[in-house]
């Protein structure tokens, strides 16, 4: 099976919060997916190695892809690209638990993976930009919504103090 995965994310650099979006294609299939994670990020480079992660994982567990099938990964993240295919070397922690969880799921697949550049915010109307556009604007979306949950929560906890108080 020969199949495309496309990957990205958004990321609030005041609340430190992100989501990611990604659209898997092959002959026999074609599904989006979307998360929120769980956790704070301390950049966009760790959401968008993060999303890529997450989204590698889904597809793995929907797709069944196997060894000797291949996936080409297309990310707007050249130092996400960098990372995986070990042109970077130096990682913030958070990159080096992405880059392990890929490594181990791209071994333990035999999936013969491939990373390609894909230019964000352009006009161009080929599939992959269509489809990287797509994915910006759902992970902005759910980060727009993570975002608002983690400030209500920020609220909730500033009036539940001051009400203990009086």
């Amino acid at each position: 099976m020969n199949a495309t995965l496309v990957v990205d994310a958004s990321y609030c650099q005041t609340t430190k919060v992100g989501a990611y979006a990604f659209w898997f294609a092959s002959s026999e299939q074609k599904f989006p997916g979307k998360g929120v994670f769980k956790n704070p990020l301390p950049d966009n480079v760790c959401a968008e190695m993060q999303g890529i992660v997450n989204a590698l994982y889904i597809a793995f567990r929907c797709t069944g892809m196997r060894k000797g099938d291949k996936l080409v990964i297309l990310t707007d993240c050249e130092p996400a690209i960098q990372a995986f295919t070990g042109l970077r070397k130096l990682f913030k922690e958070p990159e080096v638990k992405a880059k392990r969880v890929f490594d181990e799921m791209a071994e333990h697949s035999g999936v013969d993976i491939e990373f390609r550049h894909v230019k964000a915010h352009t006009t161009r109307t080929e599939a992959r930009f269509l489809a990287n556009a797509a994915c910006d604007r759902i992970a902005r979306q759910e980060m727009k919504y993570a975002r608002h949950r983690h400030l209500c929560n920020s609220l909730r906890t500033i009036i539940d103090e001051a009400a203990s108080r009086v």
